[in-house]
């Protein structure tokens, strides 16, 4: 266990060697938003109102706004997968970092699933992710992924247990024990922003874990700490509640 240097400073971690693998993970995900994702849902978003107005004087257009809505949502469940993706094998990349020269459980990291993951990361970080204030998002985006990658089954039924609000035109009482299509399910361009920036956020966060916890630190980085301090303060006090919670169980 790392140990405290002041009250302000994140406690409960060890710096290893996933920490200089993980460096620019959190600007990977920035650019893969901005250069990506971003421009491709604008994209389809100004398809669907250019459609849209189409149908003020030309019935027929109707067809092609309904053509550009399924485009759409074809479009965010894609970027729903990619998103998920490049999450998760950055977490599995993060996590060989702690199993070298053990083939056995690298490949037990690679082949693992979200479900799996998680108490792997407190295996070898001592932490578990849900002492992460991001962790719902990312437990979010772990559903929205699965559910847009596999379609209809338990997931969806779990994503639509737990989200209702992701099938915007459904009502529970009409679907009481499955989810209704996914087809109807909507990922907006908001929700999957959020979901990029909560990713974003727990490599940064990581990030300041790795500086707050180095034996010897650089000028430079001293005169950091405290203006990455404020900034992840409330990151900072909910880790430290939730580790401290588990010491003490």
């Amino acid at each position: 266990m790392a140990v405290k240097r002041n009250d302000s400073a994140v406690c409960f971690w060890q710096n290893g060697p996933g920490e200089i693998v993980c460096a620019r993970f959190d600007d990977q995900v920035r650019q893969y938003w901005r250069n990506v994702a971003q421009p491709a849902l604008a994209s389809a978003d100004r398809e669907v109102e250019m459609a849209l107005a189409a149908t003020e004087t030309d019935v027929s257009a109707v067809f092609e706004h309904a053509d550009r809505v399924d485009q759409h949502q074809v479009t965010a469940l894609g970027l729903g997968i990619a998103l998920q993706s490049l999450w998760e094998r950055q977490l599995r990349r993060y996590l060989c970092a702690y199993v070298q020269g053990d083939a056995a459980m690298r490949k037990k990291v690679e082949m693992a699933k979200w479900d799996q993951l998680l108490p792997l990361f407190e295996q070898f970080r001592g932490a578990p992710l849900r002492a992460f204030i991001c962790f719902p998002d990312l437990d979010l985006l772990s559903l929205v992924g699965n559910v847009c990658r596999h379609g209809d089954g338990k997931t969806a039924d779990l994503l639509w247990r737990s989200h209702p609000e992701l099938w915007p035109y459904s009502q529970a009482h009409d679907h009481p024990d499955a989810a209704p299509p996914v087809e109807h399910m909507h990922l907006s361009t908001s929700l999957l922003s959020r979901l990029a920036d909560s990713v974003t956020k727990f490599w940064e966060f990581v990030s300041y874990l790795h500086l707050e916890n180095l034996l010897s630190k650089h000028p430079s980085v001293e005169r950091r700490l405290p203006t990455l301090r404020a900034l992840h303060e409330v990151e900072i006090a909910h880790f430290n509640r939730t580790c401290s919670g588990i010491a003490r169980a």
